[in-house]
Order: C-alpha cells, then sequence, then structure tokens
C-alpha cells in the first residue's frame, strides 16, 4: 500500500478558533472563526480567489514540461502570516480578490483576478491573464507579464514567459535563464531539472552540478537526496556521490526527516539512518516521514502513528490520513502530545 503524498492540512499556529471554508478547486482553509463570522457579516468571501487552473504542488513528480502554470499551489495560510501582527489573508469580494487581515478588515484592494498567499514579503496577483508580484502594501513590485509561476524557494521562484524559462528572486530580477525541460524548487541550495526524461541538479548561479543522469529525484533534506536509477532508489550527497546505494525498491516520501527515511523492499516499509542502516526493519505497508517525532505507518490497510523507535503511538485505525509537516491546531486530537497539530483522519465506518 503506497501512503498518499496529499497534504490537505493547512498550518494554523498562532490562532486558537479555526473554521473551515471552501477554496474552489484546492480544497479547504483554515481562518480565525472570528474572521469567518465578520466576513459572513460583511459579504466577504474568502473562497475562489486560485488560479482555478493546474496547480503546481505535484510538479516535483510531474514537472512542468515547459507549459504555462499558475502559482498558488497549496494556497495555505502560512505559519509566517498568521503568527504575525501583519497577517493578510486572500479574499474575494464580488468577481476580484485582495487581502484582509484578521480583523476582517481588507488590507490591499480587491482589484485582482487571482491571489497567492505571501511568500512572506511578495504575492502573486493575475491581472488580465497575466502574472506579477505585489508586495505588503499591494504596490506592485513587478508588473503583471508572466505566463506561469511558482511559489517562493530559497528566494526564487519559476517562472514562465512564452518560451522564457527561469527563476526570478522576490525583488522581479531574472536571476537565472535556463534551458532545460522540467524544473522544480530550489532546496538546501540545489534545484532538480530535468531534459529527455533523466533529472540532474543545479546551483543558484545556474550551473550543472550534478549531472543529467537519474531516472527520478527528490529535493535534498538533511543534506540528502533520493535518486531513482535502474529502477532502484538511493541517495546522494551534494556533491552528486552515491551515499546509500541505489537499492531500494521505492522511497515513500520526501527522503531524509528527523535523520531518519522510510524506503521500501519487498512490498514493506521501514526506516534508514544517514548511513544506510535500518533502524526500524521494514514491516508496515506503507509510510511516510517523520514529524515532531512520530511518522504516519500503513498496516492492514488502515492508517497510525509509529515513534522513531518503531514503537505504536497511535494504532492503526483510520481509512485515510493526511498530515503537513509543521505545527498545527488540531482539528482531532487523538494524543495529547498531538495537540499542536492538525490532523485530518477518517474512520471506516462501514
Amino acid at each position: 500500500m503506497r501512503l498518499s503524498s496529499g497534504a490537505d492540512c493547512r498550518r494554523s499556529r498562532g490562532t486558537n478558533l479555526l473554521t473551515r471554508v471552501a477554496w474552489g478547486e484546492f480544497g479547504e482553509r483554515l481562518i480565525p472563526v472570528g474572521v469567518a463570522v465578520l466576513m459572513a457579516a460583511t459579504g466577504v468571501v474568502f473562497s475562489g480567489c486560485g488560479p482555478g487552473t493546474t496547480a503546481a504542488n505535484d510538479r516535483d513528480r510531474a514537472g512542468i514540461q515547459g507549459s504555462a502554470w499558475d502559482p498558488a499551489t497549496s494556497m495555505s495560510v502560512t505559519e509566517s502570516t498568521i503568527a504575525t501582527e501583519e497577517a493578510l489573508f486572500p479574499a474575494k469580494v464580488g468577481s476580484k480578490c485582495g487581502f484582509i487581515d484578521s480583523s476582517g478588515r481588507l488590507k490591499i484592494p480587491a482589484e485582482f483576478d487571482t491571489v497567492s498567499d505571501f511568500s512572506p514579503a511578495v504575492a502573486w496577483v493575475k491581472v488580465d491573464g497575466k502574472l506579477g508580484l505585489i508586495d505588503r502594501t499591494g504596490s506592485l513590485v513587478l508588473e503583471p507579464q508572466f505566463d506561469g509561476a511558482s511559489p517562493f524557494s530559497e528566494g526564487l521562484a519559476f517562472v514562465s514567459k512564452g518560451a522564457q524559462l527561469g527563476y526570478i528572486d522576490e525583488t522581479g530580477r531574472m536571476a537565472l535563464d535556463l534551458d532545460f525541460e522540467n524544473y522544480w524548487d530550489f532546496h538546501e541550495g540545489l534545484c532538480q531539472v530535468g531534459r529527455d526524461g533523466k533529472r540532474g541538479f543545479i546551483d543558484k548561479t545556474g550551473r550543472l552540478v550534478i549531472d543529467l543522469q537519474y531516472d527520478d529525484a527528490g529535493d535534498f533534506h538533511e543534506g540528502l537526496a533520493w535518486v531513482k536509477k535502474q529502477d532502484r532508489y538511493g541517495f546522494i550527497d551534494h556533491s552528486g556521490q552515491i551515499v546509500i546505494p541505489c537499492q531500494f525498491e521505492y522511497i515513500p516520501g520526501d527522503g531524509f526527516s528527523e535523520g531518519l527515511a522510510a524506503v521500501e523492499v519487498n512490498d514493506e516499509a521501514g526506516f534508514i539512518d544517514h548511513s544506510g542502516k535500518f533502524v526500524i526493519e521494514p514491516q508496515f505497508e506503507g509510510a511516510r516521514g517523520f514529524s515532531e517525532g512520530l511518522a504516519l505507518i500503513g498496516h492492514g490497510g488502515l492508517y497510525g502513528f509509529i515513534d522513531s523507535a518503531g514503537r505504536t503511538v497511535i494504532a492503526p485505525q483510520f481509512a485515510t490520513s493526511t498530515v503537513e509537516r509543521a505545527k498545527q491546531k488540531a482539528f482531532v486530537d487523538p494524543h495529547p502530545m498531538w495537540r499542536d497539530r492538525t490532523m485530518l483522519l477518517g474512520r471506516d465506518d462501514g
């Protein structure tokens, strides 16, 4: 069983009362209940500001394919926006989008077709089919001109403008003008790129530092990135050296987190350390990475959670589960240590 890589939970640290509201094609969002009540009274609708076209949060598998695509991947309320006094939330007034603060007051006029969250200093806006950047005062940093754009990652965002593909910084300056078929986000200073079905990595100067040689790859986490070669998975370091041989059937997740990575052997998932040694032997039907000491695992067609020693903390009992890696408030709080973690869990009542 391969566990879903979806992340339907939203960051929500910094507020106690939360409510869920519809968010177009991007699932549900969380906002303070007080804001929701105020918006209901004033007619401000907290939905529909997403681009309504192709979401980009899965492009680490699908790639860009050189086509135009839109920002606002998860459209999540980020920790930085909620935890500060200048929290700004996308809101729709009539047919246009702007931003409100945590009291529900309209801070940036609703004059855009779509908007993304701030990340953290700038946000993408769409006007007449083109994407540009605004700052937190609503002033244009970059005139709408791009056909597609990604959220900022380590100070850079992927953009497309006709046949031109590259990365800009938060001032709108074109930092990298590249010629690859596939692009991903920067992690630990390196970014996946692809051409002719092979993956490699560039640095922030655009230099190809790890040659295009892998059939698939993940982003760098804790100094290592998973790669696929000849139908087997292993891990490389920043220099491109294979430090854990390509020997696993599958890497179910992003790679390393909290010192461990989930891997699959003989259709069973376990966890290895940075040396490639199994710390938790393969025994699960599926697994995801650790977050705050717990990892999602599958057993008997149900989901539960284990700790880093492999001990069951929450017995497999849920039919579905998606958990985002961040401190979050809980919809469901099955265990005291999860008071600051959002979990979306579903039981099979049939």
